[in-house]
């Protein structure tokens, strides 16, 4: 790099995933041509790097998760979030894995700058600077609106991502190098452009409201949910589907048999500008870069049952900043779609918040200030030796695939309670964790001052502590059960005998009660074939919890919409507060009524006790606000 002189090669590393990341590569690399003509730009498929057949088994891997398994690759999304020592040692081996090869690139090529906007080819590059010493510019456009962790690597120059909050979430890892906000990496012709003229191009009728569904070019998510519940309402809504490469469900959707004034099943297309600005309204899946041409385009927005991982979480993060409105199975997507359709004004507001977030974003003069960085300082990294880092990072990955292949296994193929199903509009909320007198009073105060019906998961430690606490807690009509991870220990027992020391736990909740507990739960809402194994014979029935509230020392995580049908939990860590927990359940309960779901004990949720069973209940108090 020659100081702020216009770079002469650039290297764009992004990998064929979809389409998403290649198109924001090829984005960029266009940007790179307006701004400097006389440069040559490169781009490589970073899956393709160890070899052709590992391009192919990485991508039908990914592709089987998020079409067959999305409850695998949600797994593995949440481990690198909660598991720092796994996350690590992940990254040291998928950059040892790719940077290899990407490093050879690198000195064939002769790149001036980097860009990466792929997280794996980003990981690569943080490889290339604690090992190699790479003196190259670098850069990772994170092209997911929630930044995870393979996205943000220390050992890289710049960070652009696509809003001010993604931006926090990469400060708070506690990266130091620049990070800024920038314009979506999409074509010119994702703009604001006239309805009508685009719908005489495409011979679309003037009078309808047109939502255009779309799945990515895999034509993944819910689609055919989503297109037959559009497809049957009255009114004039006129659904177009690109299904992308998804040749079955084009065919599926035409079978309906419906009208194309109706439904309008399309393949892969290249016209997608025009039908962004003929359409009144986008729904996606939340996990391509549909998102951020329908941003650029400033069309409405509505997420639908948001794929497994990133597509979840950004679909919050979306939801969180007025950029979006998610909705959770096809009647929602009805209603929201009806509503819009009706009221002009909310779709003028859904514009106006695109519009005012692309306000004052500029990615070509990202990038030149990118080019105006100059060489980097490279940090005096210790490089360990290989063979133990190899060694370390196989045997963690290893050690950690194991335990959650046991959490998997556990959790799909034992027998647990779930909930019950989403159109009776019922919600469990379940108190679990560490919960010492303290917090359980104030909770329970709060609940019976409300009305609101609490299950409490009391592992044995607690219950051993405060019988007294507890079986009053039951004559109140609270619901007691045992949680397992914390047994009720016992100097009799031989050490590591689990079974027996949560056996003292559930002896523990009935002599406190009066009444053995029906069921069990882990805080992290599964179970391990482990855990299976240790409640095999007790005759409980294991909990399963759809969504969980976190209350530490820190705060009260985000509580977002409320699963109906669902057993969501308030997860007690240990130095919370009883404050902060009586909140958590209070904003809990609060935002499963404005939903107009009907909170209810896990018991009654699960159909082992009649509704209206526990006589010495006040019942839910009237929601009125």
């Amino acid at each position: 790099m020659v100081g702020a002189a216009a770079p002469r090669r650039v290297l764009l590393v992004s990998a064929n995933m979809g389409d998403g990341h290649n198109a924001a590569a090829r984005e960029l690399a266009a940007i790179v041509q307006r701004l400097w003509p006389d440069c040559t730009t490169k781009r490589i498929d970073t899956i393709k790097l160890p070899g052709r057949w590992f391009g192919r088994a990485c991508r039908s891997a990914f592709q089987f998760q998020i079409k067959r398994a999305p409850w695998c690759y949600q797994f593995f999304y949440d481990a690198l979030l909660r598991h720092p020592l796994f996350t690590r040692a992940s990254k040291r081996l998928v950059g040892w894995w790719f940077g290899r090869p990407l490093g050879r690139e690198v000195r064939r090529f002769g790149p001036d700058m980097v860009i990466s906007t792929y997280p794996l080819g980003s990981t690569a590059l943080h490889w290339l600077r604690r090992t190699r010493g790479l003196r190259v510019t670098t850069a990772t456009f994170i092209t997911d609106f929630a930044p995870h962790p393979f996205w943000i690597y220390p050992g890289v120059d710049l960070h652009l991502v696509l809003h001010e909050a993604a931006a926090d979430v990469v400060r708070a890892s506690g990266v130091e190098t620049r990070i800024v906000a920038t314009a979506p990496p999409v074509g010119e012709r994702f703009r604001p452009s006239d309805r009508a003229t685009a719908r005489a191009k495409l011979g679309l009728a003037s009078d309808r409201f047109v939502v255009l569904l779309t799945g990515g070019a895999w034509g993944v998510g819910s689609m055919e949910a989503a297109a037959r519940a559009l497809a049957t309402r009255d009114g004039a809504v006129q659904t177009i589907v690109v299904c992308g490469r998804n040749g079955s469900l084009r065919k599926r959707l035409r079978a309906l048999g419906a009208p194309e004034n109706r439904l309008m099943p399309l393949g892969y297309v290249d016209d997608m500008p025009d039908l962004m600005a003929a359409a009144d309204l986008v729904v996606t899946n939340g996990g391509g870069v549909t998102n951020l041409e329908a941003l650029a385009s400033e069309r409405p927005l509505v997420i639908f049952d948001p794929i497994a991982g990133h597509g979840r979480a950004g679909a919050a993060l979306m939801e969180g900043a007025g950029l979006a409105a998610v909705c959770r199975g096809p009647k929602e997507l009805v209603r929201t779609v009806d509503e819009l359709a009706r009221d002009d004004l909310s779709v003028r507001r859904m514009r106006q918040a695109e519009h005012s977030y692309l306000q004052g974003k500029d990615l070509a003069g990202d990038l030149e200030a990118m080019a105006a960085l100059g060489e980097p300082e490279i940090p005096r990294w210790r490089r360990p030796a290989r063979a133990f880092v190899r060694a370390g990072a196989v045997s963690a990955l290893a050690a950690f695939l194991l335990v959650q292949a046991s959490f998997a296994a556990g959790t799909r193929f034992a027998h647990a309670a779930r909930g019950a199903p989403a159109q009776t509009h019922r919600v469990a909320i379940a108190v679990a964790g560490s919960l010492p007198p303290a917090v359980l009073n104030v909770v329970a105060a709060e609940a019976s001052r409300l009305g609101i019906p609490l299950t409490f998961f009391i592992q044995g430690r607690d219950a051993a502590a405060a019988p007294a606490l507890v079986s009053q807690l039951s004559q109140q009509g609270f619901e007691i059960e045992t949680g397992m991870w914390r047994s009720n220990r016992d100097s009799m027992l031989e050490p590591g005998d689990t079974r027996a020391e949560f056996m003292r736990s559930v002896q523990a909740l009935a002599f406190a009660t009066g009444r053995r507990p029906k069921y069990v739960a882990e805080p992290c809402g599964r179970f391990s074939l482990f855990a299976v194994a240790a409640t095999k014979g007790l005759h409980l029935r294991r909990v399963v919890f759809v969504q969980h509230v976190k209350v530490s020392g820190e705060g009260v995580s985000s509580i977002g919409r409320v699963s109906s049908g669902g057993i969501v939990e308030v997860w007690v860590l240990a130095g919370a507060s009883p404050e902060r927990v009586a909140e958590a359940v209070r904003a809990l309960w609060l935002s499963a009524m404005r939903q107009g779901l009907n909170p209810l004990t896990v018991a009654q949720i699960d159909g082992t006790v009649a509704l209206g069973g526990q006589a010495s209940w006040p019942g839910p108090a009237r929601f009125s606000g």
